[in-house]
């Protein structure tokens, strides 16, 4: 008497919900044949890419291996067609050869990406976290950035903005980091927000790391207003700190006004204006912290407060 034929499931997706239903169905089904479908080898954990873009090391976990184990097996390919009347999936594999696989339940779990392309110039000048060849390039350029002290602008203010946020500050200390959640950034009671003790926490470890919260219009908003990348900052705060130098002021003493004043900036938008604006706004800051916070004998003679005899 002939064995019946086991029931054929076709996993489209490896990502979290993809890779669980196939390992659920592989340990709790072992009478079925499944079969788990993704165009990359090896599962990436998207949650965790946010540590590969600062530079952290990466974890793999090959797809072949963790379906033989299971009981399955894996196949690399694209999905370019589902014929639902013939139960059948259309594949194009990483070889360039075609073919088609049969089904007996399709379970459809392709995963999402981040929207580079509805918001204009966000395909030329940002990045996503969505791939491990995308954080590659994005720790190279966070690297380089932190050895000049250059910024990263973080658009979010999600989990994965805070996480982010968070670890580029740990693991690169001379990054300036500017996160702009596009809202009122604090605790709330709508699904998905903060707590008060959360957002508290989370608060308290954005202010240690020196990371700047922007709470400017979301981008692409019709409200929004634009940066000036015609603006060199780094230049911006050189012009003000020879300007300041002519006061009188030491250097270290200058870098330590423009450093204490950088959260102001960033809060007020400054790099949305021209270069005398930015400089102006750099050079009133400064020498207000500096005559609020400097000790006397730092400050030039003629700044000093007079002594009565």
């Amino acid at each position: 008497m002939a064995e019946p034929s086991k029931h054929r499931i076709v996993v489209i997706g490896g990502g979290y919900a993809g890779l669980t239903a196939a390992a659920r169905i592989g340990e709790n089904a072992p009478s079925a044949d499944i079969t788990l479908i993704d165009a990359k080898d090896q599962f990436v954990e998207r949650i965790r890419l946010h540590e590969v873009a600062s530079g952290g090391a990466e974890r793999h976990l090959p797809y072949a291996d963790f379906m033989t184990a299971r009981n399955g097996r894996f196949i690399r390919a694209r999905v370019t067609e589902i014929d639902a009347e013939a139960r059948s999936v259309r594949l194009a594999r990483s070889t360039g050869a075609t073919d088609t696989i049969e089904y007996d339940t399709l379970i459809y779990a392709p995963g999402s990406f981040t929207d580079m392309w509805t918001v204009a110039g966000v395909d030329r000048f940002a990045a996503g976290l969505d791939t491990l060849e995308e954080c590659r390039a994005i720790a190279a350029q966070l690297e380089a950035l932190a050895k000049s002290n250059g910024r990263v602008l973080i658009a979010g203010g999600g989990l994965t903005a805070i996480e982010a946020a968070c670890e580029f500050g740990e693991r690169l200390p001379g990054l300036n980091i500017v996160m702009a959640p596009g809202k009122n950034f604090g605790p709330g009671d709508a699904p998905g927000a903060l707590s008060r003790a959360g957002f508290d926490h989370v608060d308290a470890t954005l202010r240690r790391l020196d990371v700047s919260t922007n709470a400017m219009p979301r981008v692409g908003s019709s409200s929004s207003v634009d940066v000036r990348h015609d603006v060199d900052r780094e230049d911006v705060l050189r012009k003000a700190a020879q300007a300041i130098g002519k006061k009188g002021f030491s250097e270290g003493l200058i870098e330590r006004a423009l450093a204490a004043t950088r959260r102001a900036a960033d809060d007020e938008r400054d790099a949305c204006e021209g270069f005398n604006e930015q400089k102006r706004r750099a050079i009133a800051r400064a020498m207000d912290w500096l005559i609020l916070n400097a000790d006397k004998n730092e400050l030039p003679v003629a700044l000093r407060p007079e002594t009565k005899d």
